[in-house]
């Protein structure tokens, strides 16, 4: 699994958000 590639659809998400990286799965 590419990691690098979740990440980059996280990120985004995760500054929109602001949820810490435990609360994201």
């Amino acid at each position: 699994m590419k990691k690098s590639g979740i990440l980059r659809l996280i990120e985004p998400e995760r500054q929109r958000t602001r949820l810490q990286p435990k609360d994201i799965p």
